[in-house]
């Protein structure tokens, strides 16, 4: 027998086999574009790929802002009577402002860097990606990272002199 059947707005005739054909052939369709969730493992191997050049750009923003704060605090400081959280505070501005241009510098070379390890095994579909479980790991992932370079961009304190700026508001 001949039927005709309408799909996604084309009209065919075809045959009752064909169209369990066409039926089936659309169920599966539907199957694929519902994407399995990602494995433990995926999720921990993309929190490790967001992680990585937030490390970078902790590092940098607090190296940045401790250098520029310690530097406003030896001279606007000790010009306009500023107070040291001023200071880093206005240093924080630069540390924005480098954050802006060495963002994607650092993230291009850190994802290079890892080009080869086994963080770019276990690649998500675009549609995993979308999943709320792939965003939560990646900001976690980011969160963690940033924290840890902004941990590192601490050692910077070691080469700050902190006598300087109050001997000079003397």
């Amino acid at each position: 027998t001949t039927k005709q059947i309408s799909y996604r707005n084309v009209t065919t005739n075809t045959t009752t086999a064909n169209a369990n054909k066409v039926v089936a052939e659309t169920t599966a369709a539907a199957a694929e574009a519902t994407p399995e969730p990602p494995t433990a493992r995926q999720l921990a191997t993309h929190a490790v790929k967001c992680a990585i050049p937030m490390i970078g750009f902790g590092f940098m923003d607090n190296t940045i802002m401790i250098h520029a704060g310690h530097y406003i605090d030896c001279t606007l400081g000790v010009k306009f009577s500023l107070s040291t959280l001023a200071a880093a505070g206005i240093g924080q501005i630069f540390s924005g402002i480098g954050g802006v241009v060495f963002g994607d510098t650092l993230e291009a070379v850190f994802r290079e860097a890892s080009g080869g390890t086994a963080v770019h095994k276990h690649k998500l579909s675009t549609a995993q990606k979308l999943m709320r479980s792939s965003r939560l790991a990646g900001v976690v992932g980011g969160i963690i990272g940033v924290s840890f370079g902004c941990a590192l961009g601490l050692v910077n304190l070691f080469f700050v002199d902190e006598q300087k700026a109050n001997m000079l508001k003397l």
